[in-house]
C-alpha cells in the first residue's frame, strides 16, 4: 500500500492540472445525448483516456475494447453522483449536463469545481481508494459509466493495455 500511496502522491499533481486543463472545451466536447451514437461515444472517450495520465497509456485497441464496456446513465438536478469517501467503483465520461465537485466538510476557501466535459473518477477507479471528494449533478446530463471490475478484467485481457 505504501508503493501505491507514493505513486499516487506523484500522479496527483500532473493528473490536477490535466483535469484543470479538460475544464470547459479544452480538448473536450459536451455532446447532447441526442447525438451520440457510436462513433461519437468512442471518439469522445478516445479523447478523454489520452487527456488523463492514468490512462494516457493505454492502446487505441484497448480502448477501443473499453468503450465497448461504458453503460449509459442518465443524470437530474441534485443528483448526486458519488460521496465523498466511497469506494470507488466506476470511470465516468460527461456526455452532457454540468456537474460540480464538492466535500461536505472542506476548510474554507475549498470551492467546487464545475465541470461540462471530461471525466471523474479514475483516481478512485485506478488505484481503488475512496473518492476524495463528491459529485453531483447540477443541470440534467448524461454520463458514460464504466464499471470497474470491467476496467480491470480489460487490461487483464490486454495484457495492461499498455503501447499507444
Amino acid at each position: 500500500k505504501a508503493a501505491i500511496c507514493a505513486l499516487f502522491v506523484r500522479v496527483l499533481p500532473s493528473t490536477i492540472r490535466c483535469l484543470k486543463r479538460s475544464q470547459g472545451t479544452a480538448g473536450h466536447r459536451s455532446v447532447e445525448a441526442a447525438e451520440l451514437n457510436s462513433d461519437d461515444m468512442q471518439s469522445l472517450i478516445y479523447r478523454v483516456f489520452k487527456s488523463d495520465h492514468l490512462t494516457m497509456h493505454l492502446s487505441r485497441e484497448t480502448i477501443k475494447l473499453l468503450a465497448s464496456k461504458f453503460r449509459r446513465q442518465q443524470a437530474t438536478d441534485r443528483q448526486i453522483i458519488f460521496e465523498n469517501g466511497s469506494e470507488g467503483t466506476r470511470f465516468f465520461v460527461i456526455a452532457s449536463g454540468m456537474y460540480e465537485t464538492f466535500q461536505p466538510f472542506a476548510k474554507q476557501g475549498v470551492k467546487a469545481r464545475a465541470m461540462n466535459s471530461g471525466s471523474f473518477g479514475s483516481l478512485a477507479l485506478v488505484f481503488n481508494f475512496q473518492h476524495t471528494f463528491g459529485v453531483r449533478c447540477v443541470a440534467d446530463g448524461v454520463l458514460w459509466a464504466l464499471e470497474g471490475a470491467e476496467y480491470r478484467k480489460v487490461l487483464k485481457q490486454a495484457g495492461g493495455g499498455g503501447g499507444g
